[in-house]
């Protein structure tokens, strides 16, 4: 309700964003529900990133190349650190800032595939209450500069196809490089992207030299990351202490049960509403035509024409995040 509130009217035609007054608020209640947390004495995982850049640039490029092969991260944790020091709130600040601007570039990337603001607020809603989320956004570890990373190369793709312009491919070139350099595991949605292009392909206005710019940006990431690469390849054994998860583990982690009931509820019950007011409208139809025959009582039919009419996205996305 609050974000209908506030949704910016723009012209027929274009893409309508929500106001700043609705973000700001959306993030301010993510932070007072995260930042308590901040001061808490630092997790196991958590050691490793001050143990990697306590003793100076050089200890941190070598443990990062031996032990911790995220060397963007550690890089940029070693001269954040600098300025803001190791205290915990210091350490997790960073994914505190990545978390809630994912929170913001989850919600465009939302409206601008299904062309529609509501949409998009409600995928930043489901993601800032995950659990994962929650956790992540106050950790001291890389995953949340991961994940801006992802989700800027992913709306960067999308303008690359819509606009063609070369600094939109250089962008998708860098920040594709950048991902393993963050963190390997973000390297598993190349895919995913690289699907979506193709199936889009008719629609980008592309040039050879575009593609030949982001080969060159990927190739020049691959050969930074390959010492690093090296010897992960090499003790990959050693990192492996939990046994292969069951098929019903993997389904458990894509397909969440309540979001998807909830959904399903709500399409139904807006489809129900659909017909029904369907059923009005016609009738208020033939009252206004038969208004217009006479000449008489038009406002009188314009009143009764408006009958309340509930749109199927609002009704499934409020049993969704009923449900959920």
């Amino acid at each position: 309700s609050v974000f209908i509130f506030f949704t910016v009217r723009r012209p027929p035609g274009s893409l309508p964003f929500p106001s700043p007054t609705v973000f700001l608020s959306s993030f301010a209640l993510a932070a007072i529900a995260w930042c308590p947390h901040l001061g808490a004495s630092l997790l196991l995982d958590e050691t490793l990133t001050f143990w990697v850049i306590r003793d100076g640039l050089a200890e941190t490029l070598d443990r990062t190349l031996h032990f911790q092969p995220q060397p963007a991260y550690y890089l940029f944790m070693w001269f954040y650190t600098q300025l803001a020091g190791t205290s915990e709130i210091a350490l997790r600040l960073p994914s505190l800032v990545a978390a809630l601007a994912a929170c913001f570039a989850i919600a465009r990337l939302g409206a601008l595939l299904t062309r529609d603001s509501e949409t998009g607020l409600i995928a930043a809603i489901v993601f800032a209450t995950t659990w994962n989320v929650y956790r992540e956004a106050i950790d001291a570890r890389s995953y949340m500069l991961g994940l801006v990373a992802l989700l800027a190369l992913a709306l960067s793709l999308i303008r690359w196809l819509e606009r063609g312009r070369m600094r939109d491919a250089i962008s998708c070139g860098v920040l594709a490089a950048l991902l393993p350099h963050l963190h390997l595991f973000f390297v598993l949605c190349y895919p995913a992207l690289f699907v979506y292009a193709w199936v889009r392909r008719a629609e980008g206005n592309w040039e050879a030299k575009q593609f030949v710019s982001i080969g060159t940006i990927l190739l020049v990431g691959v050969l930074l990351y390959l010492p690093a690469g090296q010897m992960l390849a090499a003790q990959g054994g050693s990192d492996s202490f939990v046994p292969p998860p069951r098929r019903r583990s993997l389904f458990a982690v894509v397909v969440w049960a309540a979001p998807v009931a909830g959904l399903l509820v709500g399409t139904a019950i807006s489809g129900m509403a659909g017909i029904t007011s369907g059923v009005f409208g016609r009738g208020s139809s033939r009252a206004k035509a038969a208004a217009l025959e006479t000449g008489e009582a038009l406002a009188g039919a314009e009143q009764t024409r408006t009958l309340p009419v509930y749109p199927p996205l609002p009704m499934s996305s409020a049993v969704f995040l009923a449900t959920w």
